[in-house]
């Protein structure tokens, strides 16, 4: 099976305490099920009452596995944790998913220490521990809605540490797609793309395959699983850059990807006009014709980071829809007002709207990063053709 850091967990970490063999539950309410009220954690014994004790011993389980790997010439495409955590029973997967993920970031600092990671190295094991915390954070918001879907994952499951032949059978295609979270190497041309890329990249991808079925394979509709997925991808670059940012000088050689720009400099590279593309065309031409002829405020502005996430071959996709333009946007029905909330009615001074005894509302700016085409105050928004001009003399007033 080759290396396996839960392997090291289960000698060292729980019999120190960090945490317990057997998940803790909150007390039931009538009517309410106990999957709903399960709550995995990692400080259940008194033996790892303080953070300082629980890092220091993952950091010595790290050194430990590290010390091992070089003295069995193990590289660092052998750690495959996301691959293990999926190949647990449903509980103690979640159960051990936050120490998982601590010790891979002491295993990464670690191994930093014996030879520079390359590109590759750094971002494979960057994206494990950022995917293992999305994978814990999704779990808990599911768990605090009372998804129906935590009941059929059968939480709490009893000892097996590993699927049984009955639930292999039940769906033999799982293991395989799991064995494909074990590369035996990642060029610095796919690290770089998973990056840059994202969710779009072809290791993202190939986890949200795995993902889903896991997802299935523990209860929850088919459907539902790519819903979740593509909500924990959406926190995928949070956790992504915050794994970075802990680890900077161990990741020092992935600085020179691409990845997600600052705010100032997405904003200066926001695109104003459909892109056209030979193999887009019949895509994009709806978008560009209402973009030509749009006239008056809230203009078409999208960031560079933002268009990223649209689906580029799909006029119909939701995030398109949402901010670039169609001609049936210029159709003005029966009963649709430029001010469909009367803003402009309780306008007491431009840019400050008092429509209850008690509040107003103060117009600061009309400038927004994305614009949606919904946008209810687009009379007022952005400055190009803009009803209000949002200065200091304004807001003067207006205070």
């Amino acid at each position: 099976m080759g290396l396996s850091i839960c392997h090291w967990l289960e000698i060292y970490a729980s019999p120190l305490g960090l945490y317990s063999s057997t998940l803790v539950t909150t007390p039931v309410t009538s009517g309410e099920s106990q999957a709903s009220q399960v709550i995995p954690t990692v400080l259940t014994s008194s033996a790892a009452k303080n953070p300082s004790e629980q890092v220091t011993l993952l950091r010595g389980i790290a050194a430990r596995i590290a010390q091992e790997m070089t003295l069995g010439k193990s590289n660092i495409f052998s750690i495959a944790v996301l691959a293990e955590v999926l190949e647990l029973p449903f509980a103690r997967a979640w159960q051990m998913l936050p120490s998982l993920a601590l010790v891979t970031s002491q295993l990464l600092r670690q191994l930093s220490r014996r030879r520079p990671l390359r590109r590759s190295e750094g971002t494979w094991l960057s994206f494990q521990i950022a995917y293992l915390r999305a994978l814990d954070e999704l779990l808990h918001q599911e768990a605090s809605l009372h998804r129906p879907w935590l009941d059929a994952a059968k939480i709490p499951l009893t000892g097996a540490q590993s699927l049984s032949p009955e639930e292999a059978l039940e769906n033999a295609s799982l293991g395989s797609l799991i064995e494909t979270l074990r590369p035996q190497s990642l060029s610095d041309t796919q690290a770089e793309q998973a990056l840059v890329s994202g969710s779009q990249s072809l290791l993202v991808q190939q986890i949200r395959q795995v993902m889903v079925a896991w997802l299935t394979f523990n209860g929850a509709e088919e459907r539902e699983a790519e819903l979740l997925i593509q909500r924990l991808e959406h926190g995928l670059v949070g956790h992504l850059l915050a794994t970075i940012a802990e680890n900077a000088t161990p990741l020092a050689a992935i600085r020179p990807f691409q990845l997600p720009q600052p705010m100032p400099v997405q904003l200066r590279q926001r695109t104003f006009r459909a892109e056209k593309r030979d193999d887009q065309e019949g895509a994009v031409q709806p978008e560009a014709s209402a973009i030509a002829r749009h006239t008056g405020s809230l203009p078409v502005g999208i960031t560079p980071y933002y268009a990223s996430l649209m689906a580029r071959e799909n006029p119909q996709d939701p995030l398109r829809r949402t901010h670039i333009p169609v001609n049936n946007e210029y159709v003005k029905t029966r009963g649709e007002f430029d001010d469909p909330l009367g803003e402009d009615h309780d306008a007491a001074v431009p840019g400050l709207v008092h429509r209850y005894p008690d509040r107003v509302l103060f117009l600061t700016t009309g400038f927004c990063s994305t614009y949606c085409r919904y946008c209810t105050a687009r009379a007022w928004s952005a400055t190009r053709g803009a009803e209000y001009s949002f200065n200091y003399a304004q807001w003067e007033l207006a205070l």
